[in-house]
């Protein structure tokens, strides 16, 4: 009697650690599942944002290096052209010759095969910055993409130019000089660059052939 009562007592006790086991391995799951879940979630989180930033990053646009040879390598121009001054890097351009152009103080470019041009990059121009220069340059001149040599790394760059658009233009001649222009027209250049821009702001009626009047040749005194 005493041995059927134990038996059954034993039985017992073991079906509830059974079940305290089985509690455990189900609540043991539980928490298992909720964790790869949770990790789960957060995985899709980092490379969601991963994502998102890396869309954020190609919708922003590219900056813009522009190689300049006449009066745009003057900061105290350039900069209220750009109504900023960029990072300037001296560099040299092969196979392009630096015109003078009759009736005007500001130079032109046209293929050379054996000219070479020093003269200076802007550097990081936004494309806000890059449309004043299309604007004040005009349809007279092409932007180009061209190889330019960095003057003190010697290392090669692509970078944009503007080129005269009419290589056989007979108003080319000479040579345009950087350091007689400075000496002779660079205040009236700084003048014309200030009204360029209060012109682009408020052009009042006026055209771009009004304001580039102001950047040509004095006509001879009779």
């Amino acid at each position: 009697m005493i041995s059927y009562h134990f038996t059954k007592y034993t039985k017992k006790i073991r079906k509830k650690k059974e079940e305290e086991v089985k509690e455990s391995r189900l609540r043991y799951e539980a928490i298992n599942r909720a964790l790869l879940t949770h990790l789960s979630h957060t995985h899709f989180f980092k490379h969601s944002t991963i994502r998102k930033k890396k869309k954020m990053s190609s919708s922003v646009s590219p900056s813009h290096n522009v190689f300049v040879y006449g009066s745009f390598q003057e900061p105290a121009v350039v900069g209220l052209i750009l109504e900023c001054t960029p990072v300037i890097v001296s560099a040299q351009l092969h196979g392009f010759h630096r015109y003078r152009l009759k009736g005007r103080l500001h130079p032109c470019i046209a293929p050379f095969e054996t000219g070479v041009i020093n003269g200076k990059i802007l550097t990081g121009l936004t494309d806000g910055q890059l449309e004043n220069l299309d604007m004040i340059e005009g349809d007279e001149y092409e932007r180009k993409t061209v190889e330019v040599v960095l003057t003190d790394t010697l290392e090669k760059m692509e970078v944009e130019a503007f080129i005269w658009a009419n290589k056989d233009d007979p108003d080319m001649y000479g040579e345009w000089d950087f350091e007689e222009w400075k000496r002779l027209h660079m205040e009236k250049f700084i003048e014309a660059s200030k009204k360029f821009i209060e012109w682009k702001k408020n052009p009042n009626g006026k055209t771009r052939e009004e304001f580039a009047k102001f950047v040509n040749e004095d006509p001879p005194v009779a």
